[in-house]
């Protein structure tokens, strides 16, 4: 812009100063360089960079949650988004003001991106234009891909978008073939910056596979959701990642693992408490089965946000899962160690709001 080329602009050479007209330049002289300036976007990002993401108003330590199964089918993009909404729709009393969790979903499933989809939003922008970026800004700075930083401003503005709940979401790409070109390096650098962001929460949908990145988001979560169903394939899914490749990871905590399962029946011969036991996992949430979420899905919308009144049985879903956004932020409704309960009447009046009734 105009004000990187004034602030890159010094004028070091007498023959280009027009206040050295008449003087006679010695041609053995020796024309020193012009001393390097950085732009004032850099200086801007360096100072924003320099802020921590940790606001003064902030309620609880910042959460990076992954959902997770190697099986397909299990409803991961599903949970992830309801819960993502979920969260950002939270009321929480503090003092006379209520506050709202700020939420990023990221979604990571590469190989089989739909979460544009199922929220509505547009194909780009999305991870893999943030990818080339952090790429050709580690290449400018020579610097890992992995240390690359933007600002907050930088993010929310070209590289996140923002759904009408006001969840801010950063897409995966809509060819898979674009999907496969982005690397494990700038998954590590798209989280560690999202980290630097204001988000009290930032949850990350992943896709079914054991790819690298994927593994790298695990690692660096603060909870891991282990997402089943009460079928048996999908469970030993979950065993096997865990015995056979997160065990024998050093920096790998296997407390940070949550169970959590969907699309329960009370007729199935398993039930979610066994399968915890058998997983050695907590269990802290049952999401009951509900048809009718294909249908919200199709349309756009969501339990929390949608067209029309929810039905019965979309109530209990919708209910299971905000139970478990309150769990995820350690909120009780007698209150948190912070001493945040949450308002519920002005919850849902909230919500009622959201809902766009026919």
């Amino acid at each position: 812009g105009e004000i990187d080329q004034i602030a890159e602009s010094a004028v070091s050479r007498n023959i280009d100063n027009p206040f050295s007209a008449g003087r006679q330049e010695d041609e053995h002289e020796a024309i020193p360089e012009p001393p390097k300036r950085t732009t004032f976007q850099d200086r801007l990002r360096n100072v924003q960079l320099n802020h921590t993401s940790q606001r003064e108003d902030r309620l609880f330590d910042q959460k990076l949650v992954v959902i997770y199964n190697q099986k397909g089918g299990v409803g991961k993009s599903t949970i992830t988004k309801e819960l993502a909404i979920a969260l950002s729709c939270l009321s929480i009393q503090k003092g006379n003001e209520l506050y709202r969790p700020k939420v990023c979903l990221c979604d990571l499933d590469l190989d089989s991106s739909d979460m544009a989809s199922i929220l509505n939003l547009a194909p780009e922008p999305n991870i893999k234009q943030w990818g080339d970026d952090i790429a050709k800004q580690a290449a400018k700075e020579k610097k890992k891909t992995e240390a690359v930083r933007f600002s907050e401003w930088d993010i929310k503005q070209n590289y996140l978008q923002k759904h009408e709940s006001g969840l801010y979401v950063l897409t995966a790409p809509e060819r898979k073939t674009e999907g496969l070109q982005i690397s494990r390096e700038v998954v590590v650098a798209v989280l560690e910056n999202l980290r630097l962001c204001d988000f009290d929460v930032i949850l990350v949908d992943t896709g079914s596979n054991i790819f690298d990145y994927t593994i790298a988001a695990i690692l660096a979560a603060t909870d891991v959701i282990a997402l089943s169903t009460c079928d048996v394939v999908s469970a030993k899914r979950i065993d096997g990642v865990l015995e056979d490749i997160l065990q024998d990871i050093d920096s790998f905590d296997r407390a940070r693992m949550k169970l959590v399962i969907n699309r329960y029946d009370p007729a199935f011969n398993i039930s979610p408490a066994e399968i915890g036991d058998v997983l050695k996992i907590p269990l802290v949430a049952v999401i009951p089965d509900c048809r009718e979420i294909t249908n919200v899905n199709n349309s756009g919308n969501s339990v929390f946000y949608g067209s029309q009144r929810p039905a019965a049985k979309q109530q209990d879903f919708a209910d299971a899962v905000r139970s478990l956004a309150k769990k995820l932020l350690e909120i009780e409704r007698s209150g948190s160690p912070q001493s945040t309960p949450i308002c519920e009447e002005k919850e849902k009046n909230f919500l009622k709001k959201l809902f766009r009734r026919n």
